[in-house]
């Protein structure tokens, strides 16, 4: 952009205007414009391309925005979701009976939770001195038996 600025005053110019015929031409610019913006015809094609530079740039931010939210809602419903197996399943669980722990494997409605089919794997005594290390072996065989017999549902 030019900015077009008021000359100074030139007595040059108003004694060469005095002395002038009417005749005569004298090569006198024209009145001057106060403090006018003129832009020429490049100037405003460039302001035109930065303001779509600028459109673009803008929603390209918002459709990357608008992607990483969807791919976030997305991602969890995915990893909420939870299909159900049709039928009875076997779970290994354990329950106090008396003054003992009973691991078991239960076979179990998928609708209603009701216990179809129980399996004892082991009973403990609470007052049993290795009680943790009998505990953790006795669920980690009950998990194995609950995958062996899933499998074999199959």
């Amino acid at each position: 952009m030019r900015l077009l600025q008021r000359p100074e005053f030139d007595s040059t110019l108003d004694l060469a205007r005095r002395n002038a015929s009417s005749s005569e031409s004298v090569g006198i610019p024209p009145a001057p414009r106060s403090y006018i913006m003129e832009c020429a015809g490049s100037c405003k094609d460039r302001v035109v391309m930065m303001a779509l530079i600028r459109a673009l740039v803008v929603l390209g931010v918002l459709a990357v925005i608008a992607y990483a939210t969807y791919a976030m809602i997305s991602g969890t419903t995915k990893r909420r979701i939870h299909v159900a197996p049709a039928g009875q399943r076997w779970l290994a669980t354990h329950c106090a009976v008396n003054d003992a722990t009973r691991i078991v494997v239960r076979k179990v409605s998928a609708g209603n939770g009701d216990v179809l089919d129980e399996h004892v794997v082991v009973e403990i005594p609470n007052g049993d001195s290795d009680f943790d290390s009998k505990f953790l072996e006795a669920m980690a065989e009950a998990r194995s038996r609950a995958a062996l017999f899933e499998s074999e549902s199959d």
